[in-house]
């Protein structure tokens, strides 16, 4: 699924600006802090898991009429640390070598910043602490506490039209036996009508 979105002047030129850095060189990071300068450094810390992406289409509203296509990535949060969010997070991704490569379905503890005032995205990047859930024993303890989140009461629908593997492999068998029953009743019909 593809959105299209129109950006200002300034946001259009920073996101080309990231592209074309992009092009030319690798990621190159710092020192990078411990978990409770990072806390104090980003602009949203949370606990979630990524559960969809989505290509969006960034056009400029001048006469340049520049565009660039990016991915959003959706996350369901459930505890947070600092930053005002909700149940349902979204940051901006693939306008650098240093965004963070997430995966769906995975649990993440996200250190994001914002990546354009004028359309308030978030981004992370494998420079700062960002890290997969189950890694993030030590980022937890040195934390302060976090607060809860409610649960989602909807989810975006999945754009993936595919069954689930259970769901097919249960279809066959259902099919097999089906199948079974009906050639059994047949037989059974042709051995009866000869005995008649």
């Amino acid at each position: 699924m593809s959105v299209r979105r129109t950006a200002s002047g300034g946001a259009i030129v920073l996101l080309l600006t990231f592209a074309a850095i992009k092009q030319g060189y690798a990621c190159q990071c710092g020192v990078r802090l411990p978990p409770t300068e990072s806390l104090q450094k980003s602009v949203v810390v949370f606990a979630g898991t990524a559960y969809e992406t989505r290509a969006v289409r960034f056009e400029s509203v001048g006469a340049d009429r520049a565009s660039i296509v990016l991915k959003e990535v959706h996350f369901t949060a459930t505890r947070t640390w600092r930053g005002e969010v909700g149940s349902n997070v979204v940051l901006l991704m693939g306008s650098s070598d240093c965004d963070y490569p997430f995966e769906l379905g995975r649990a993440y503890l996200v250190y994001a910043d914002v990546v354009d005032s004028a359309t308030g995205y978030l981004t992370a990047s494998i420079c700062g602490p960002t890290k997969r859930l189950e890694l993030a024993g030590e980022d937890l303890r040195l934390l302060p506490a976090s607060r809860q989140l409610a649960k989602p009461r909807f989810r975006a629908e999945s754009t993936d039209n595919r069954l689930p593997l259970r769901a097919l492999l249960g279809a066959a068998i259902a099919g097999a036996v089906a199948a079974a029953l009906l050639l059994q009743g047949l037989r059974w019909l042709r051995d009866n009508r000869g005995n008649s």
